[in-house]
């Protein structure tokens, strides 16, 4: 739902849950377009 909404404060939830190990590179072909383009771009900016 937070992918869905492409809100900066839900990215960072992402970002949070991506450092306490909650998913990895598996989980983006699980979603539909666009939003595992939004869940591969936090993948690929951890810093924000």
């Amino acid at each position: 739902m937070n992918l869905d909404r492409n809100r900066r404060v839900d990215g960072m939830y992402w970002r949070d849950m991506l450092g306490v190990g909650l998913f990895d590179w598996s989980w983006p072909e699980r979603f539909p377009p666009p939003l595992d383009e939004r869940l591969r771009h936090v993948l690929n900016t951890p810093e924000g």
